[in-house]
């Protein structure tokens, strides 16, 4: 029986001035810095691939790392991390700065800007795909959000533990697996969030919506189109839209973030940049292109230019093999062609 594929690296087997560089060349999608000062870098890391889910236990010395905006619009990655840390605090900037205490999880979204600062320690991180995610009973944004309830510390324990049992789990039961672990992140996420439902029905309604507006996109939506077909009244789609920014500003970053994954992939390449536009439901070329700028800081011919426009390469002298192995892993995970 097969294991499940894993990787490990410790940077002390490493010349000293190779170490934070090979780490760095393993994450490209992150600028990355060490304190003032800092002439070493003794980092430990093991990391399994489940389906759908890359988990990694990183022992860790200071460090920061940044999300650009100009790299989340270049890279169209669209991958949420999960971030646990047993023993250390540290920093989560997504729109505003969150102090995140030891044992509480935060959840990023690597669709979007973020800025991660740690003075250390240990941290269990989940790169999960978006798609396990898709479910009625979670808040439309997760970013950057911290869970402290009951279920939330109940996972937090669940994946300590389980970080102790992988190097023993088969790649057979990595299905069964990989359900466990979704269905124990999606009630701890889904928890805390219960109370923001006037009626139980209204997350259901909501989750039907999204769908139904993903699938409509080339079209011209109305709310009107929308609470027809969700068999509601305007009134309350309006009202259970409300927390997530309301009916038009949803359409429209749906229509965004569909050009954007259009234009960042290479299977696209032959339609021009109008008939993307045109496919998402804009009938003003110049008017998408000022929406994509706005959204995105890059404009859609930039993007068509190149999917990883502002992004530093890494130096091909600090490209491991596990470097290699991991990026094989996330590209599809983040919702990437390999």
């Amino acid at each position: 029986m097969n294991a499940l594929p894993s990787f490990s690296i410790d940077t002390a087997s490493m010349p000293v001035e190779a170490r934070f560089h090979s780490w760095a060349a393993m994450i490209p999608y992150f600028e990355v810095e060490r304190p003032p000062g800092a002439d070493d870098f003794l980092l430990r890391a093991k990391a399994w691939l489940l389906e759908g889910i890359v988990l990694s236990v990183n022992a860790m010395p200071p460090v920061t790392l940044e999300r650009t905006a100009t790299a989340a619009a270049a890279d169209g990655r669209t991958d949420f991390v999960v971030v646990l840390s047993p023993d250390s605090a540290w920093r989560a900037r997504g729109e505003g700065a969150r102090m995140v205490e030891p044992g509480v999880v935060c959840v990023l979204d690597n669709s979007r800007p973020y800025r991660v600062e740690t003075n250390g320690g240990e941290f269990i991180i989940l790169n999960v795909s978006r798609a396990l995610l898709d479910d009625p009973r979670l808040p439309f944004d997760l970013h950057a959000q911290l869970f402290r309830n009951a279920l939330a510390f109940v996972f937090a324990d669940f994946l300590v533990a389980l970080c102790r049992r992988l190097p023993s789990v088969m790649q057979s039961e990595a299905p069964a697996l990989t359900r466990a672990l979704r269905d124990l992140l999606v009630a701890c996420l889904a928890a805390g969030h219960e109370a923001m439902w006037q009626k139980p029905d209204d997350a259901t309604v909501l989750h039907r919506a999204r769908r139904y507006i993903d699938r409509h996109l080339a079209q011209a939506l109305t709310v009107a189109d929308v609470a027809r077909a969700m068999g509601v009244s305007r009134t309350h789609l309006y009202r259970i839209f409300r927390d997530v920014g309301g009916v038009e500003r949803f359409v429209m970053r749906q229509r965004l973030a569909r050009a954007h994954a259009l234009l960042a992939t290479a299977t696209d390449r032959r339609r021009s940049v109008a008939e993307i536009a045109a496919a998402t439901g804009f009938a003003s070329l110049a008017h998408f292109s000022r929406l994509f700028r706005a959204q995105f800081g890059v404009t859609p011919t930039q993007m068509r230019a190149g999917s990883r426009l502002g992004v530093t390469l890494p130096a091909a002298e600090f490209v491991t093999e596990e470097s290699r192995l991991l990026q094989s892993w996330v590209q599809p995970v983040g919702g990437l062609p390999q």
